[in-house]
């Protein structure tokens, strides 16, 4: 389901859209998700494939995946690898139906995203967050 972005974290973004559901492996502290309860499994919700991104109107910019990580390390690396049928692969690709659109993907492991720059238009933006309480040995 496409939802018009009702918070503050991107006055840029006009909708979330979330092809993975369930509990981030991240589990931030300060994730908006929290005030939902408890998450189910991690999973894909391939029912997300029928949703008309243009639901609001063409030009719109979609944070894809606004409620969990679809990088994650601890998600299974199939998942979000570039391989037709992971999730990622069946996110992007919904995605790339809809063109007049502009796509923000975030992850705290953006090294993940960049396998994916040969099916990434220009219409998409890679972002990341970091927290200032844990380690990020990948970043020396």
């Amino acid at each position: 389901m496409l939802n018009k972005q009702k918070g503050n974290m991107y006055g840029f973004v006009d909708a979330t859209w979330n092809t993975v559901k369930g509990k981030c492996p991240h589990d931030c502290s300060y994730c908006y998700m929290m005030r939902f309860g408890k998450q189910a499994e991690l999973h894909f919700d391939n029912s997300e494939l029928k949703t008309d991104l243009y639901k609001y109107g063409k030009n719109q910019f979609i944070f894809v995946g606004s409620s969990c990580d679809m990088w994650a390390f601890d998600c299974p690396s199939f998942y979000r690898s570039p391989l037709k049928g992971s999730w990622a692969y069946k996110t992007i690709m919904h995605c790339q139906k809809f063109p007049e659109n502009k796509y923000l993907l975030q992850s705290k492991n953006p090294q993940w995203i960049l396998n994916w720059i040969g099916y990434l238009r220009k219409n998409f933006t890679i972002a990341t967050t970091i927290e200032t309480n844990r380690a990020y040995p990948q970043m020396g």
